[in-house]
């Protein structure tokens, strides 16, 4: 199984990793980052805007999402 690791950060300066796992390919981490985000925006949407969090494949592919681009969990 493909190694993922998740970062958030807003602007240049790392914030926080939010942790490593293992997943079945880039479409389960994708969802997976998403569903975070929606988590952390459903608590406090004003503070997490303008972050981003980075993907980083176990073979250097990185995705960003924006947070400002994924809606509050519904």
């Amino acid at each position: 199984m493909p190694f993922y690791h998740f970062d958030i950060h807003k602007g240049r300066a790392r914030a926080e990793g939010l942790g490593s796992i293992d997943l079945t390919d880039n479409a389960e981490a994708l969802a997976f980052g998403k569903r975070v985000i929606e988590d952390l925006n459903s608590g406090d949407r004003e503070r997490y805007a303008g972050w981003t969090m980075d993907i980083t494949h176990d073979n250097d592919l990185t995705v960003a999402i924006l947070f400002d681009a994924v809606g509050p969990k519904k």
